[in-house]
Formats: C-alpha cells, structure tokens, sequence
C-alpha cells in the first residue's frame, strides 16, 4: 500500500483483493457509503474525477482503514488535486516520510519489549560476540554445556565468562553455570537507537572474517546496480517481506546451529 502514489489504485485493490474475505466489499456499496452513484466512482477510477475530503473520509471508514492508512491516503489525494507545484512538492515530501516509516524494519517484524534500546544495553551491543553466544544459548546442548560452545567458538575462558556475564547483567539469561535459561530469545534493535549503527558496523567485521572461510558454507551475493528511488523503495519492500518470512521460519525452526544473516542496500552517490 505505501509504496503505491495512486489512492485509486490502493482503494480498488483494497476492494478487490476483500471480495473473498467474510465481510465482502464491492463498488456499489461503496458508492452508498460515500453518497455518490457508482458512476461517479467509476469515473475517479478511471482518473476523469476526484475524491474530496468527505468521499475520501466514507470510503477508508467502509474499508475499516487504520488512521496511519487514511492519513497516507488524504496525501494521495491532495497531491493528485493539487495544480500548485510548490504544494505538490510539501505533500510529495509529506508522503515520502509516511513510506520511510512504513518501510523500517521493525514495523515488519516483532521483538522483544526488553529495554534493548536504553543505555543500560550499551555494553551488550558494543561487542557483537555477546550477540553471538546469546543467540547460541538457544541450542539446548550449549545450555547444558557452555564450555562446549566456548571450544566450538575459539574463545579464551576469560572473554567467554566475560560475555556471560554481560548477557546475565542485561538480563537476557538467568545464570552463567548450566543449565541456563534464556529469558529473552529474541529483540531487535530500532533505527533509533544510539548503538544500532555502530552494532551494525562491528557485526560486519567480524562475519567478514568468516565469509571466505572454505570451512564455511556461506552464500555471497553481491551486486551493484542503477535504478531510482522509488524502485529502490520497491526493492526493500521485497526485503522486509523476506525478513518477516525469516523470522516465521526461525520462530518454528528447532535450534541446532546458528546463522548470521546480512542485507545490504544503499547508495553510491
């Protein structure tokens, strides 16, 4: 829906894609609730009219439509109404902000409600290691045994025990000695948040190290390529929505090893 510039378009695929569903909506009964002859509503979808404010306001409240949802709409239509550039380029910008925010990762995903974006996190997300042995923990044979995934991870038993530590201070474990207890099995930092970008940053260094490993059965894919703005927003889409079929998957999914899983898309110029 947010990456769509036409309200007309969004409403008749609001429309048709409904049609199977329990409550089953069609133009007609639109039209009534918007006080306006089903030849009328033709017309707008054929862009020889347009919705006002009031037709807008009747057909998201038919459509049951959420505020953000009727919001981004009544920019579509102000933006297609408009003949003033100069307005037409504040509502373009206007509805820009609305796609950005409908295009972050976290209003594609759940995570956990643990304060993972307050500073008391800070020293969890500095090393990326902490992440690794957290995510690691879930596998039953390294709750029983952490000395066994600090051998399988090449780590000192001063650092391991200090990674323990950090992830039992920032409560996402009940103990560091077996049989541990993951008390919170998956959270996601904000764009937000101070430590996101720099958490990004180290997490990337260290699964270069691993990427041309011969050991490792990685898949790299790399690829650099021209196009605009808005297919790259399509392009995304296409991301978050792989992102939301991962976390489906890895919600089901029985923990026997763990898996680093990197995107990249941003531009050059």
């Amino acid at each position: 829906m947010y990456l769509n510039l036409s309200y007309r378009s969004i409403i008749k695929t609001l429309i048709l894609n409904n049609k199977k569903t329990i409550k089953k909506l069609s133009f007609q009964d639109m039209a009534k609730e918007m006080r306006v002859q089903k030849s009328y509503l033709t017309k707008v979808f054929r862009g020889e009219a347009n919705m006002n404010s009031d037709q807008l306001f009747a057909a998201c409240k038919y459509l049951d439509l959420l505020e953000d949802e009727r919001e981004y709409l009544s920019l579509l239509v102000e933006y297609d109404r408009s003949v003033i550039v100069e307005r037409k380029k504040i509502l373009l910008e206007k509805i820009h902000k609305i796609q950005e925010k409908h295009l972050d990762t976290q209003e594609h995903i759940s995570y956990s409600k643990s304060e993972t974006d307050s500073l008391k996190n800070t020293e969890f997300f500095v090393d990326p290691m902490n992440q690794v042995v957290h995510m690691a923990l879930m596998i039953p044979k390294y709750r029983k045994s952490p000395h066994l995934l600090r051998k399988d991870l090449n780590l000192s038993e001063i650092y391991f025990e200090k990674i323990l530590n950090c992830i039992k201070k920032n409560g996402f474990i009940n103990q560091i000695v077996s049989p541990i207890e993951v008390l919170v099995d998956f959270f996601h930092l904000s764009r937000d948040s101070i430590m996101c970008r720099p958490h990004q940053i180290a997490m990337r260094t260290i699964s270069n190290a691993l990427l041309f490993d011969e050991k490792n059965d990685s898949y790299v894919f790399s690829a650099t390529i021209c196009s605009n703005e808005e297919d790259r927003k399509k392009i995304k889409a296409h991301f978050l929505k792989f992102i939301k079929t991962v976390e489906e998957i890895v919600k089901k999914s029985k923990s026997e090893k763990i898996y680093q899983l990197n995107f990249d898309l941003f531009s050059w110029l």
